[in-house]
């Protein structure tokens, strides 16, 4: 080990005031601006001068207002006036996989408006500053812009092929082969077919072979569901109707759509879950002769077979108590179907003064929504001392 040495000159001097050799630290490089030749002495400046001066927004599509997200339907025809674009310097734009042409903003809301049947991938640039590097967005919009023509040819063939109490696999095939099922009608078509698939899932009968599992008509359903809207008629009405009172949707809330049985359970039930107002219904008026329209799930069947029978009903009984309590226990009833048939068999005992045979369902139905808040507010109004 050595010591080392220092002189005592250079300890006095480091004590004056200001030694004339001590080394200060450097002052602070300002911050540069990377666009422009401004520099600012902290970094907030900074990012307030990036923010005010060089900010990039995101180009931005909006189709009657609203942005496209995903591969976004579009079912209705395009207006230029339904076309607005923000942000955007110039974009590029694909038609069926073809090579992408690149097209100003003025020129993109004619490009838009034309298709009818094709899938455009568009790209929208917001070329801010030329040493930045552009903002980019990408939309994907399929246009399955089908006339009412097309669309109750569909109809007609899901009519013919699938409007059955039993229907099959090879029947769903054999409407899809239809030449109406394909162009622009096919988002249609193959938004039906999920809705029947559905209900082969979900009732697997013995006479056709299911080997997906049951929760899988849920998903189907919710396809079926996502399309049906954008294509107004009928048909797509009902079938979306279904679906929803299903699935306890939207408080059972909507206009009829000419099914007797369904526009009465759900006039029903929107009255008990809150979103009806009013005395209870009775029956739904309707003119003309009933058509075959198509296949309902056994679930929803039973809970409409039995909301009519309620309906009907003059007095309470026991074997209508027993019914109804048949039908809540059913293994093959799904959850929300069961749900329906507590609260159509509370209202039932409850306006035919059975205040002791609706307790049950009522009990049942106090933590379940949408019915628990007026299940909650019978069981106090009906307390039996």
């Amino acid at each position: 080990m050595t010591l080392g040495w220092q002189v005592d000159d250079y300890i006095d001097r480091w004590n004056e005031p200001v030694p004339p050799w001590r080394d200060f630290p450097p002052s602070p490089e300002p911050y540069r601006c990377p666009f422009c030749p401004d520099l600012f002495e902290t970094v907030g400046e900074w990012q307030d001068h990036l923010t005010a001066r060089h900010r990039g927004d995101r180009p931005v599509l909006l189709l009657n207002g609203i942005e496209p997200a995903g591969t976004h339907r579009v079912a209705a025809p395009l207006h230029a006036t339904d076309i607005d674009v923000e942000n955007c310097t110039y974009g590029s734009i694909s038609v069926d996989g073809k090579a992408a042409m690149t097209i100003n903003p003025k020129e993109l809301r004619s490009s838009l408006s034309k298709p009818r049947d094709a899938l455009v991938e568009l790209e929208l640039v917001n070329a801010f500053n030329k040493v930045a590097q552009p903002v980019r967005q990408r939309y994907r919009l399929a246009y399955r812009i089908a006339t009412r023509d097309e669309l109750d040819a569909v109809d007609q063939a899901f009519r013919r092929h699938l409007a059955a109490d039993a229907p099959t696999w090879g029947a769903i095939d054999r409407f899809l082969s239809e030449p109406c099922c394909r162009g622009a009608a096919r988002d249609y078509a193959d938004a039906l077919a999920a809705y029947v698939r559905g209900i082969l899932l979900k009732d697997r009968p013995e006479q056709v072979t299911v080997t997906l599992p049951y929760s899988t008509y849920r998903e189907l359903y919710g396809q079926a569901l996502e399309v049906l809207p954008a294509y107004d008629g009928p048909l797509s009405r009902l079938v979306w109707a279904i679906i929803r009172f299903g699935r306890n949707e939207s408080r059972f809330a909507g206009s009829p759509v000419g099914s007797p049985e369904l526009d009465y359970a759900n006039a029903t039930l929107a009255r008990i879950a809150g979103a009806g107002t009013g005395p209870a219904p009775g029956r739904v008026p309707s003119h003309g002769s009933l058509l075959p329209a198509c296949p309902i799930d056994d679930g929803i069947a039973r809970v409409l077979g039995l909301a009519v029978r309620l309906r009907d009903a003059r007095h309470w009984s026991s074997s209508l108590e027993e019914e109804c309590r048949q039908a809540a226990g059913a293994t093959k009833l799904d959850v929300p179907d069961r749900e329906k048939v507590l609260a159509l068999w509370a209202s039932a005992a409850l306006r035919l003064g059975a205040v002791k045979s609706a307790q049950e369902p009522l009990a049942l139905l106090s933590a379940t929504y949408p019915f628990d808040t007026w299940a909650s507010r019978e069981r106090e109004r009906s307390a039996l001392p």
